[in-house]
């Protein structure tokens, strides 16, 4: 009887625990892969993709850094960096790096949403709240907005 209530109870929280907090598994894709154990590191290299949800990241390179528990610590994409949020939001940068929800966008940042355009030097998108911070520092910030009709 102990046993039979001692499932129950695993059950109720392994099924409550799965509506409460869903897992998103994160999807890498790429012609090649080279793990560093000392350092803890996943290199990706050839036409690299990372999917997570509705967030997709493009590149010719991405370092996967793990922690010590194999929790994955930030994700740094490099080389014709393209990114997609959702269905009308794209990005692009020479570097991107992923960590903690956020996206820093190095190096001739761009988002588009719609028709909107965004561009600077370095771009910092939370990907949780949507806020966007722009920095420029060789080139001004720029922002192209077309008017609803």
């Amino acid at each position: 009887m102990k046993k039979m209530i001692f499932f129950l109870l695993l059950v109720f929280i392994t099924f409550s625990y799965g509506k409460t907090k869903k897992i998103i598994p994160i999807v890498i894709e790429a012609d090649q892969l080279v793990f560093k154990k000392k350092e803890n590191l996943a290199v990706y290299k050839g036409h690299v993709s990372i999917k997570r949800g509705d967030l997709k990241i493009m590149s010719d390179e991405l370092d996967v850094y793990i922690g010590k528990k194999g929790k994955l610590e930030k994700v740094i994409a490099k080389g014709h960096v393209r990114f997609s949020k959702g269905k009308n939001i794209e990005g692009s940068a020479d570097i991107a790096i992923l960590k903690e929800d956020k996206i820093l966008l190095k190096g001739n940042a761009k988002i588009k949403q719609n028709s909107n355009i965004i561009e600077g030097d370095i771009i910092i998108y939370d990907l949780k709240s949507g806020t966007v911070e722009v920095k420029g520092k060789k080139e001004k910030v720029r922002t192209i907005i077309f008017p609803e009709k």
